[in-house]
């Protein structure tokens, strides 16, 4: 081979060696950016959602109180908008954390069973609030009764929220991960380009020594 073929062999090989360490390199950091971008897209909103729904629980459960204790039909019928609002609030959450902030397949069927206890709690409720038009008494009575459904939904709730807490850790720590993979990759390619580089450039020096101290 000419020392010319020889140069072109090796700023072929130069080349080879930037193109596969930016390709290598820009895969990893989609990589990166992919696992690294899950806790602001899915892990905190959907949490958000899930908190929602806690504080409109809340809020009804608060609101159901007032509208037992009140003897006034006016403040009932706002007290019951209120409630209606909350329970609107409640499904529109669920529904956008079904379209949007499903994980995977064990996250589905938690949310399911959040779904159950909501229905349990909106049927209880209906049942208080119909009895406290005519029996306030037994009206609280049932509310009193009524806790463990509640403390079941907040319990499926807060449960939930730690799995996607779990789930969120477990990609930032991929993330970490494929950052570090990311860097010996590319330190790997450097090492070998220039080790090949170096070797060629090694026999072609050597070579045109040899070939100048020939008489």
């Amino acid at each position: 081979m000419t020392i010319a073929r020889k140069l072109y062999a090796l700023a072929a090989i130069a080349i080879f060696g930037v193109v596969l360490l930016a390709g290598v390199g820009t895969y990893q950091i989609q990589r990166v950016n992919t696992t690294a971008s899950y806790s602001t897209e899915n892990t905190v909103p959907s949490i958000l959602e899930l908190d929602r729904v806690i504080d409109a629980v809340y809020f009804m459960r608060v609101a159901t109180w007032e509208y037992i204790s009140s003897p006034d039909r006016a403040s009932r019928r706002e007290t019951e908008k209120n409630i209606s609002a909350s329970l609107a609030r409640i499904a529109k959450a669920l529904d956008t954390y079904e379209k949007e902030d499903i994980s995977d397949a064990t996250d589905a069927e938690m949310l399911k069973e959040v779904r159950k206890h909501v229905a349990t709690y909106e049927a209880a409720l209906t049942t208080v609030m119909t009895q406290a038009q005519t029996d306030p008494v037994g009206a609280r009575r049932a509310m009193l009764a009524d806790q463990a459904i509640v403390e079941a939904l907040m319990s499926a709730l807060e449960e939930q929220k730690r799995y996607n807490e779990k789930l969120g850790k477990a990609a930032a720590k991929t993330a970490a991960t494929t950052k570090n993979q990311a860097i010996v990759v590319a330190l790997v390619i450097s090492v070998i380009t220039a080790a090949v580089v170096g070797l060629i450039l090694y026999f072609l020096l050597a070579r045109s020594a040899v070939h100048s101290g020939k008489p």
